[in-house]
């Protein structure tokens, strides 16, 4: 059943709940923690990617959390240091509210910048109320052959 429920979770790209095992539930983790977290093309993939081109349509933070009540989950996307971009520039900021316990997949977008993604290294930082709790490294690489 759990199995059925995580598939229809990643198959619909939602946030929803999941009951936690008797190893989650022991991990000794007070409060609300990432289980997963990663960068990926497609927010339904659950391939974990970092690198990108600058073509690509989005970057997607893609995240599993185990909530022990109701919880503010936040993404900060920025250009750490990317062509023509002061450093530190934050790009997007999103978050979401979860209101029960267990645990719950979803994900954060940042859609790609007018002119494409600069070239350079980005970080999207994870938060968990007000609390940096993960942060996932990215960059954005000319493809081979373009100018």
């Amino acid at each position: 059943m759990r199995e059925s429920l995580l598939l229809l979770t990643v198959a619909a790209g939602l946030v929803l709940p999941a009951p936690l095992s008797a190893d989650e539930k022991a991990a000794g983790h007070a409060g609300a923690w990432f289980k997963v977290a990663m960068t990926t093309e497609d927010r339904y993939s659950r391939d974990e990617k970092t690198v990108f081109s600058p073509e690509a349509s989005a970057v997607y933070a893609v995240y599993r959390v185990v909530a022990t009540g109701p919880v503010k989950v936040r993404a900060i996307f920025w250009a750490d240091a990317a062509e023509g971009l002061g450093e530190k520039t934050k790009l997007v900021e999103k978050f979401v509210s979860i209101s029960g316990k267990g645990e719950f997949m979803g994900s954060f977008k940042a859609p790609k910048p007018a002119n494409g993604w600069p070239v350079g290294a980005y970080r999207v930082d994870l938060f968990i109320g007000d609390e940096l709790s993960k942060t996932l490294l990215f960059k954005v690489v000319k493809s081979p052959g373009s100018p």
